[in-house]
């Protein structure tokens, strides 16, 4: 009788764990694992007037290299990062590049083209 019993309890919580709903963790795709990464580069392009943006291609690499990092971290690379991009670069090194810095002249729409050489 205990046996019949054992096997009826136990199929009943056999079939109570089958008819309960799965929720297995959905995984997020790349957007919105880098959502609040383009927050902060959306943030940084309204307050420096820049065009940062992450190509469609890369965002799986961009965000490899940037998922260990803080909010605060990427924010602080990022700025440092764009501001060292503007300024201009001058080498004494043999074969170096030649690089331009175009500068827009907001009076009468010219550009301005300075040549910064070895």
């Amino acid at each position: 009788m205990k046996r019949i019993i054992t096997i009826a309890i136990s199929f009943v919580l056999m079939l109570g764990l089958c008819l309960l709903p799965a929720h297995a963790q959905s995984e997020k795709n790349i957007d919105d694992l880098l959502a609040p990464y383009q927050a902060v580069i959306d943030k940084i392009n309204s307050d420096l007037g820049s065009s940062i943006y992450i190509p469609d291609k890369n965002k799986g690499m961009v965000y490899n290299n940037i998922k260990n990092k803080t909010l605060a971290e990427f924010e602080a690379t990022l700025r440092d990062e764009y501001e060292a991009s503007n300024k201009p670069f001058i080498t004494t090194q043999p074969g170096s590049y030649i690089r331009d810095t175009i500068i827009p002249n907001s009076q009468n729409n010219e550009v301005i083209r300075q040549n910064y050489v070895k």
